[in-house]
């Protein structure tokens, strides 16, 4: 659970930090945004690897 007298601020901004969506999953609870962010997150690395890859062939 995160305090409300802000002391929790600096974990949450960490965890995001870390990976887009994971501190809505892990501490706010919103599940639904979290996924939503964290695929997001998912599609740009995966389209970053595969444009880096082909950028190599030419």
């Amino acid at each position: 659970m995160l305090n409300t007298d802000g002391s929790s601020e600096a974990k949450v901004t960490r965890t995001a930090a870390c990976f887009m969506g994971l501190s809505h999953i892990l501490y706010l609870k919103e599940r639904v945004k979290g996924t939503a962010y964290a695929a997001l997150e998912v599609l740009f690395l995966v389209l970053i690897h595969s444009r880096s890859k082909s950028s190599m062939i030419l």
